[in-house]
């Protein structure tokens, strides 16, 4: 478990113009709830957590709150990001007691290389890349190493395969593949007599219609002419 100190000054407005400003000023809006406690609006030093959560999993830190004269214990909840410029616009602190379970997100890390890419030139899909678990507080996993080191192809790792933790509980179907190696894909090469017959039909299609035609154009005069010679007796 990572534990990180952060500052949070008690906001008494939560006006659009004001909250508008603090952004502009640096600032980030934030509440704190949770636990039965009355919700807390605040804010906190933009370049500080913006910078602390490129280094870190937000969802599995536990964050020591100095607020209103007091320390408390938080995750994350949740995040807003602004989606031009990829930074922290408000945050949503939960307050949990380090003596209750709860129940958060850990990144999946794949480590070593797998055979089956390397040396047959197999194809690595990752599925799964972070894995809901239930725990203490204080045995949270920072992440979770999937290692391929072992994995050939037509082989996968499953959430059931994974290392155990004590005191942690897996959230997830044991069954659900998170990784597993594929081969590679083989282009069809059609060979040369082949292209050749598959395109002789068209040709001798092509010169039977037109034989057809000839043959129905001179049917039709042969007829033309009989019925013509026909006509010549009843004249008379």
């Amino acid at each position: 478990m990572q534990e990180i100190n952060l500052d949070v000054i008690v906001r008494q407005s939560t006006k659009k113009g004001e909250v508008k400003r603090s952004r502009e000023s640096g600032q980030i809006p934030s509440v704190i709830y949770g636990r039965g406690e009355e919700n807390i609006n605040g804010y906190i030093d933009a370049k500080i957590f913006n910078k602390m959560i490129k280094n870190f999993s937000s969802g599995n830190t536990i964050f020591n709150l100095n607020v209103a004269g007091g320390v408390k214990k938080a995750i994350i909840k949740d995040i807003q990001i602004d989606v031009v410029k990829r930074d922290s616009i408000h945050v949503d602190f939960q307050i949990v007691s380090m003596a209750s379970k709860i129940e958060v997100s850990v990144p999946l890390r794949i480590s070593g290389e797998a055979p089956g890419v390397k040396l047959h030139g197999g194809i690595l899909e990752h599925f799964i890349r972070e894995l809901k678990v239930k725990c203490l507080p204080k045995d949270i996993p920072q992440s979770i190493t999937v290692d391929v080191s072992g994995l050939e192809i037509g082989r996968g790792i499953t959430v059931g395969e994974l290392p155990k933790f004590e005191g942690v509980e897996f959230h997830a179907d044991a069954h659900a593949m998170i990784v597993n190696v594929v081969a590679p894909k083989k282009e069809e090469v059609v060979a040369p007599e082949a292209a050749t017959a598959a395109a002789e039909p068209e040709v001798i299609s092509k010169g039977k219609k037109d034989e057809e035609g000839v043959e129905g154009e001179v049917k039709e005069g042969k007829e033309g002419k009989d019925v013509k010679e026909a006509k010549k007796p009843s004249d008379k």
